[in-house]
């Protein structure tokens, strides 16, 4: 039976991994940035909308049912759970997907995303079961 939170030492050794690979400082920056980009837009939209809002009282009038609308939704209801890869790239349809997941439990596979048949052999590696479903195969692998 595997725990549903990995291990001290097991963090610790990923840990080391990401940071001497360079992934982690690469992630860390691609995510600082996304943050500060949205914290820059947010902020000069709000000054803007609440200069019109106290300056203009029909502004005011305007933006406070929305507002007000919008004040209970916490934050986490504006964040997307799902990633676009875009369009695939022509390529010739391979045999052979190769899945290195860590801290996943269930993923879909879009076979015609990932130009692969229904019949695609999976080199999965996997730090715990992982359940993959090849959309519209009606196939469900479980590797541990």
């Amino acid at each position: 039976m595997s725990a549903l939170v990995p291990s001290p030492p097991q963090i610790l050794l990923t840990f080391l991994d990401e940071l001497r690979n360079g992934d982690l400082i690469l992630n860390t920056v691609a995510s600082l940035r996304r943050v500060v980009i949205g914290f820059v837009l947010g902020a000069v939209l709000a000054l803007a909308l609440g200069a019109l809002a106290g300056w203009f009282r029909w502004w005011g009038y305007v933006l406070n049912p929305i507002i007000d609308a919008m004040r209970p939704i916490p934050a986490l209801a504006y964040i997307s759970r799902s990633q676009q890869w875009g369009k695939p790239q022509p390529a010739p349809v391979q045999d052979v997907l190769v899945i290195t997941a860590k801290n996943l439990a269930t993923m879909t596979v879009d076979v015609a995303r990932a130009q692969v048949d229904c019949g695609v052999h999976l080199d999965v590696k996997t730090d715990g079961p992982l359940s993959i479903t090849l959309a519209g195969c009606g196939r469900t692998l479980t590797f541990h």
